[in-house]
């Protein structure tokens, strides 16, 4: 259940490549302490660097190797705010490209990010 106000932001990473991606990273940012907690899911390979702990503004998560076709994932608990997600891979040395959908609670409707809100966050 979730609690009113609060929100579960899905971090999910998939390499779609042909090689490894190494030190891949994933921040997420909140202009306030909005962070309830975090959970990784089912991998011994993905880990919080920093934040992600109740009252954080932020949570910094590192994925040392991503093999070919496979996905890492966590969540965060949050409250219901605009926030800002940032990734980097160290193979590409570029920015990781980040897809953000907004969801609405109650009926569980999804929305699409530019009808969001948050749009223009």
């Amino acid at each position: 259940m979730i609690p009113e106000e609060c929100c579960l932001i899905s971090l999910l990473c998939q390499n779609q490549g042909t090689g490894i991606e190494q030190n891949v990273k994933i921040d997420l940012s909140f202009d306030s302490g909005a962070i309830v907690n975090h959970e990784i899911n089912m991998s011994e390979r993905m880990m919080c660097i920093g934040g992600g702990t109740a009252g954080a503004w932020d949570a910094s998560f590192v994925i040392k190797d991503l093999l070919p076709g496979e996905m890492q994932a966590a969540m965060v608990g949050a409250k219901d705010k605009p926030f800002k997600i940032e990734g980097w891979s160290q193979n590409s040395s570029r920015k990781v490209d980040v897809f953000c959908f907004d969801v609405v609670f109650g009926d569980f409707e999804t929305q699409p990010r530019e009808d969001s809100p948050y749009a223009n966050e």
